[in-house]
């Protein structure tokens, strides 16, 4: 081997070697970001969802007590949770979805839908 051929072969070593650092050093640039945008969008969207369900839990017990406890109370009677040892009680009315569902539609985004299918 001539001096010429060393010099080429070692240069083309140091290229190899440095294409394949840089590339090393990139993929892991890349996982490393992709991660991190992956945590943050599961993080945004599970509390988005947690958002929404509240705002429907909120909506379905402000509905529940102003329509169906309200108009029980103002019967008499309402509702209990022990209801099978007091007179003129009842327990939570099925009834109250219907309520829900109208009012989660129109007050909040849902993430969920109540779709009533009888009276």
């Amino acid at each position: 081997m001539s001096q010429l051929d060393k010099k080429y072969r070692r240069q083309r070593i140091i290229i190899l070697s440095s294409a394949l650092f840089i590339f090393i050093i990139a993929s892991i640039i890349g996982y490393v970001s992709i991660q991190h945008a992956v945590n943050k969008t599961i993080e945004k969207q599970s509390l988005s969802v947690a958002e929404i369900v509240a705002k429907q839990a909120t909506a379905a017990r402000s509905i529940y007590s102003q329509k169906v406890v309200g108009k029980l109370k103002t019967d008499g009677t309402g509702a209990h949770i022990d209801y099978d040892q007091k007179e003129g009680f009842i327990p939570i009315p099925a009834q109250f979805l219907k309520y829900i569902g109208a009012a989660s539609s129109d007050e909040v985004d849902y993430l969920y839908k109540y779709k009533p299918v009888s009276k």
